[in-house]
Parts: structure tokens; C-alpha cells; sequence
């Protein structure tokens, strides 16, 4: 049996103010304090083992404990009993057991492995003891209180910073449960969110999915360890189940069975052998519909111990108010979303209507560009043929005129005469283009084809050139192969020639040369006409076989034509299969400009028709 120290061993005046003294010291050390508290009791008065305790459940920060055996307390069935005048000890192995109730509804125990082991000191000074003892267990539980309180405060504003600071909603989760696990001893926290497959709360039952998005583990290396994203069905999960069930309440309960061989992803997850206890707290948002009062369920915040105790009321009332505001932040997010789909969704119409718009503007655009350019193509058309046209008919009114007069020497007469023929031709070969162009584009036509002699040809058709060009000093020089064979549309391909000869000596300068050469290749003949004068400007290039087009400054220099010269034999090249193109150089200070076309014509085994 162990010695137990008798009264006359213990001061109980100076024992009373080393217990005292625990009182006093930072809120940090209150868990030692506590723990100093049972152990100087319980040696003073012989026991092997000393735990303090209210009326009221103890959360483990808050115990106060001492042993002088080398074993761990059994706080599991102690953390489960309603408190009572009969507790579990949590040393079963310690007989000897006695119990005192103290000032401030404090509980003493004191434990002995003899099981008849009783203190030996008058039992009033034992009272005063226990009952100065049980004023500065108050006194720390008071201390702890405080610093829970303070946790309390700065979990609000920590949330409140990080909510300003941060838009990223692991974060958020992340601080929040690490900051809830530290203050109400929770072995591991999480977050389950609800994955609808349709639009939020109008999936079926069956088909909703929850995620785990966020877990905290008070042993760090365990939440490393877990399976992270975990995604499972609810129909999967009979916990979450009864947890949606019972919403808007939360589901407490405590599972001690083991479910390591269970199928279900869930249970397995929620490692019910190593965490017990469970709380699912709901996250809610407004309801599905008017009609509808449950409220639309978002997830769940769970928490988990390995020792099961009870909830307080505090640490109730701070789970659910972190419960509203996190589901306040999950409909602000949901909400933000919808906004900015439908921010995208209108803005994409926009974009698509401007699109529209631009393209439509494009269109009316290039439309007046092109009435603006039909216009100027009118305008100058009109003022040539206006041109052409005054000019033949004022010359043969004035030789009319002179004709009327008396006595008219008969050379004069002559003259007039001539006059005008020559104005009248002019005018029937003006209204004659106007109408053959109008032909060439309107109608098809099946051109007969013959074989004819180049050299011949073209001996013929610039006869008239040679005397025409005499007073302008033009020389034109030709290089035509002797034996060369052409197949054409004598009469189409004598016009082509002919209208590109007559604009080479329009734009010439006097006293140069023009040039016509013939050059056959493979498949093909070409057939080039190059003068020296002004050249053509490239801006200009492009549009100078377009019917009634001429270049600016043309009227003025008194060059005549109407512009259909070359739209003429475009026309006629097309009925031929055959094409054009243009080539200059610009004048400079060493030499004239130059102007060069180029047609190209089909020379082979040709039908003896082309289809026009």
C-alpha cells in the first residue's frame, strides 16, 4: 500500500498560494497552467492521479489532468457521458476513486491504484483545498474562455480581409478551415459542393454530384494523402443523403464501425475508424421556386474529430454563421457568373451585330464608291461625246453654211465638200463603236476563222498609217516572221490592230517611233505595239479598258476619242480567246516615256468556228 502524507506534512496556507499563483500569466500558457493545477493537488495529497472538470462538457484544450503513472488517459467514453455526479474516470485501471464537488459546480477527482486509499488530512482543510482549487480552475477555464473568444474575433476579420482581398475561392476556403480546425479542435475539415447537370436546382435527385473542393487535416501529411477532387454521385452516399434530408438542420452523428471494406467511395473517404465524429452543416441559397420552400442546397461544410464531443452553443452558433457567409460568397460567385455568361452572350451579339453593320457599311460603301465612279465615268463620257459630236457637227454647219454663199469659187466648193464627208464619217464611226460595243457585250455570236498570211495582213492594215502619221514626223516600223500563218477573225483581229495603232499615234510624241512586232511561240502569237510619249501612269493601268474611260487632261490637250477604243478590243480579244496586257514606263530627264500592249491569241490546230 502507498504511503499517503499525513496532515501535519502538508501546509495547507502556503500549498493554497501556490495555487493561487496559477492564476496569473499569458492567455498562451493556460493549458500548462491547467495541467500544473491537477498535478500540484494531486501530489499534496498522495494520489496517483487528479482531473478537474465543470458541470459542463471540457473541450480537450480545456482539461486538467495529472498522473504520475506512465499511462495515457481514455478520454472516449469520458467525452460521451452526459455530465453527471458519476463520471468515467478516463484511468480505469486506478481503483481507488474519489470524487468532490467544490465551489463553482467544480468536480475533483482523485485516483489511487488501493482501492480503500482515502486522504489523511482533516476533511475541512481538505474542502478549503479543493475549493481554492476549484476557484483557480474557474479562473483559468475563465483565462481560456477569453482567448477562445478573442480566436472567435479573429476569425471574423481574417475572413473578412481575405474575402477583400482575394477572389480565388480556395483561398478563402483553404484559411477559413485551417483557421476553424486550430480554434475548435476539429481533426479535419472540408467542403462539398453540389454539381447540378442542368441549370442549378432543376436536376433530378439521382443525377446530382458532389465534389470535394477543399479539405483541411490537422496532421497535414493525412490531407496530403487523400484522394483530392473527390467526385461521387448522392444517391452513392447515405450520409449525404440523410444530410440532405434534413436540411435547412445539420447532421451530427458518430460512426465507431469500420468501413474499410465498404464499396462506397464515401464512407471510405470520411475514414470513419480514425475520425468518429462527423457535422455537416448545410450551405444554402434561396429557393428553387417560389412555390418550392426548401431552399436551394449548395454543399456542405463538414467537420470531423477523432475524439467525439459534444458542440457548444458558441462553437454552433460560429459554424453557422460561417456557413452563411460562405454560401453568401457561393451565390455572389454563381450570381457573377450568370452575369458575365450573359455579359458574353450580349456581347457577342453586339460584336455580331457590328460585324454585320460594318460589313453592311462596307457594301454601301464601296456602292456609292462605285455609283460615284459611274457618275464621273458618265460626266466624262458625256463631255467626249458631246465633244465628238459638236465638233463634226459645228465643222459641217460651217461648211454648209459656206456652201449657201453666192459666186463660191468651184476649188472652194470642192473643199466644203470634203469637209464634209470627212466630218460626217466621224460621226457615223463614233455612233458605229457605241454600237458594236454594245453588241460585243450583250449578245454571242459564232465567228467564222480562216487561215490567213501575218505579213500580209498587217502589210495592209498600216498603209493607211504610214501617210496618216507624215505630218507628225511618225515613223512606224513593223517585224513580222515571213511565213508565219495566222488563224483568227480577219475582220475582229484587223480591228484590234487598228485601234491600237490609232491610240499609239494619239499619245506618240512627233518625230518617234511606233513599233508593231508579231512574235510566235508554242500554243500562242503575240502581237505588241509600243510607242514613245508621256507613258501611262499606274494608277490609271487598271482602268483604261473600261468603256468610256479616259485619262485626265486628255480633252484639254485636244486629243480626240471617246473612250472606247480599248474597251472595243477587250471585247473583241474576249470573243477571240484571246488577252491583253499593258506595260509603260514613266517619262524622266534622260528619255520620253513608253506605252506597250500586248495581245495574245490562240495559234494552234483551231475549230473553224469560236463560239462568241
Amino acid at each position: 500500500m502507498t504511503q499517503t502524507p499525513t496532515h501535519t506534512q502538508i501546509n495547507i496556507s502556503s500549498l493554497s498560494d501556490k495555487l493561487l499563483q496559477l492564476t496569473s500569466g499569458s492567455s498562451s500558457t493556460v493549458k500548462r497552467r491547467l495541467v500544473a493545477l491537477a498535478k500540484r493537488l494531486g501530489k499534496a495529497l498522495g494520489a496517483q492521479a487528479c482531473w478537474i472538470q465543470g458541470t459542463s462538457p471540457t473541450r480537450p484544450e480545456q482539461r486538467c489532468f495529472w498522473s504520475a503513472l506512465p499511462i495515457e488517459p481514455d478520454w472516449g467514453e469520458t467525452s460521451r457521458v452526459i455530465w453527471s455526479s458519476y463520471t468515467p474516470s478516463p484511468y480505469p485501471t486506478l481503483a481507488g476513486i474519489k470524487t468532490f464537488t467544490c465551489a463553482n459546480d467544480t468536480i475533483v477527482n482523485l485516483a489511487h491504484s488501493d482501492f480503500d486509499w482515502q486522504p489523511t488530512i482533516p476533511l475541512e482543510k481538505l474542502h478549503l483545498l479543493l475549493n481554492t482549487a476549484a476557484v483557480v480552475y474557474s479562473q483559468l477555464q475563465l483565462s481560456q474562455q477569453l482567448q477562445y473568444q478573442q480566436s472567435i474575433h479573429d476569425i471574423f476579420t481574417d475572413f473578412n480581409q481575405t474575402l477583400k482581398s482575394t477572389s480565388n475561392l480556395e483561398e478563402l476556403f483553404s484559411a477559413t478551415l485551417e483557421q476553424l480546425g486550430s480554434v475548435l479542435a476539429i481533426d479535419r475539415s472540408f467542403i462539398l459542393l453540389a454539381k447540378y447537370p442542368k441549370p442549378m436546382g432543376q436536376s433530378l435527385l439521382t443525377q446530382t454530384r458532389f465534389q470535394v473542393v477543399q479539405q483541411w487535416h490537422k496532421n497535414q501529411h493525412r490531407s496530403e494523402e487523400t484522394t483530392e477532387n473527390l467526385v461521387f454521385l448522392l444517391t452513392e452516399s447515405p450520409i449525404c443523403l440523410r444530410a440532405w434530408d434534413q436540411v435547412p438542420k445539420p447532421l451530427e452523428m458518430v460512426q465507431f464501425q469500420s468501413v474499410s471494406d465498404s464499396n462506397n467511395v464515401c464512407d471510405r473517404w470520411l475514414d470513419w475508424v480514425n475520425l468518429p465524429q462527423l457535422l455537416l452543416i448545410p450551405l444554402l441559397g434561396s429557393a428553387q421556386q417560389p412555390s418550392e420552400p426548401k431552399p436551394l442546397i449548395l454543399g456542405f461544410m463538414g467537420f470531423q474529430r477523432q475524439t467525439p464531443l459534444p458542440w457548444s452553443d458558441h462553437e454552433q452558433t460560429l459554424l453557422d454563421w460561417m456557413s452563411s457567409q460562405i454560401s453568401t460568397v457561393l451565390i455572389h460567385r454563381n450570381t457573377l457568373e450568370q452575369v458575365h455568361s450573359l455579359v458574353d452572350a450580349r456581347t457577342a451579339q453586339l460584336h455580331g451585330s457590328l460585324e454585320v453593320q460594318a460589313r453592311l457599311y462596307e457594301k454601301t460603301r464601296q456602292q456609292v464608291e462605285q455609283l460615284q465612279e459611274h457618275l464621273t465615268l458618265k460626266n466624262e463620257f458625256l463631255d467626249s461625246v458631246s465633244h465628238e459630236l459638236r465638233t463634226p457637227l459645228t465643222s459641217m454647219k460651217v461648211a454648209m453654211r459656206m456652201l449657201r454663199q453666192d459666186n463660191l469659187p468651184p476649188e472652194r466648193q470642192t473643199k466644203y465638200f470634203e469637209l464634209l464627208e470627212t466630218e460626217w464619217q466621224r460621226e457615223y464611226d463614233l455612233i458605229e463603236n457605241l454600237l458594236q460595243l454594245q453588241k460585243l457585250e450583250s449578245s454571242a455570236s459564232l465567228l467564222p476563222l480562216a487561215e490567213f498570211s501575218a505579213s500580209v495582213f498587217i502589210e495592209r492594215l498600216i498603209e493607211p498609217f504610214e501617210q496618216r502619221w507624215q505630218p507628225q514626223g511618225l515613223n512606224l516600223e513593223i517585224h513580222v516572221p515571213a511565213n508565219l500563218t495566222l488563224y483568227s477573225h480577219a475582220d475582229s483581229l484587223e480591228r484590234i490592230i487598228n485601234e491600237l495603232l490609232v491610240n499609239a499615234g494619239k499619245y506618240a510624241q512627233p518625230q518617234t517611233t511606233v513599233r508593231l512586232t508579231v512574235i510566235p511561240k508554242d500554243n500562242t502569237v503575240e502581237i505588241v505595239v509600243h510607242n514613245w510619249g508621256q507613258g501611262i501612269s499606274p494608277e490609271i493601268q487598271s482602268r483604261i479598258f473600261e468603256k468610256f474611260f479616259r485619262a485626265k487632261g486628255v480633252t484639254q490637250r485636244a486629243i480626240a476619242g471617246t473612250g472606247l477604243g480599248l474597251a472595243i478590243v477587250r471585247a473583241l480579244l474576249k470573243h477571240l480567246n484571246g488577252t491583253i496586257r499593258v506595260w509603260s514606263a514613266p517619262v524622266t530627264e534622260q528619255e520620253l516615256g513608253q506605252a506597250q500592249f500586248t495581245i495574245t491569241l490562240p495559234h494552234n490546230s483551231m475549230p473553224s468556228t469560236v463560239l462568241s
